[in-house]
């Protein structure tokens, strides 16, 4: 029995060694939604509902995607992926990366009378007067 056990023993010693190589070259990594934001801190909550502090600082790159930004414009409830260092309790962001925002549309404008009549900017329509309608967008 103890030939099992000494196999075994092994086996399990190779794949905590084999798990831990994998992990040494992958810089840590947290996703959530940030709670809070300041010059120097960001809270992220998990969707666990975890919050977890980050120090900010110089070094710290922010993204929008794949796109570095100049000045970080993180917002509230926004979602978040930082990648961090951590030295003892304290974690340091070296990266956030936020989603890319979407471009809204033009604001179009149209007759409720005369649906074919679009405009780009508020007036009234040209075959009744009537005032343009802001067009509802979304579902």
């Amino acid at each position: 029995m103890s030939k099992v056990h000494s196999v075994w023993f092994a086996a399990v010693m190779v794949g905590v060694a084999s798990y831990a190589l994998a992990q040494a070259g992958q810089t840590p990594s947290l996703e959530g939604t940030i709670a809070t934001v300041g010059a120097q801190r960001l809270t992220v909550k998990t969707a666990t509902g975890k919050s977890v502090d980050f120090v900010v600082d110089a070094r710290t790159v922010c993204a929008r995607g794949d796109a570095e930004l100049a000045k970080c414009d993180a917002r509230l409830g926004e979602r978040v992926v930082v990648e961090f260092e951590e030295s003892g309790a304290t974690k340091t962001a070296t990266r956030l990366t936020l989603p890319v925002r979407a471009v809204p549309d033009a604001a179009q404008y149209i007759c409720p009378i005369h649906p074919e009549v679009v405009s780009d900017t508020p007036g009234r329509c040209l075959k009744c007067g009537t005032t343009l309608e802001r067009k509802k967008t979304g579902i």
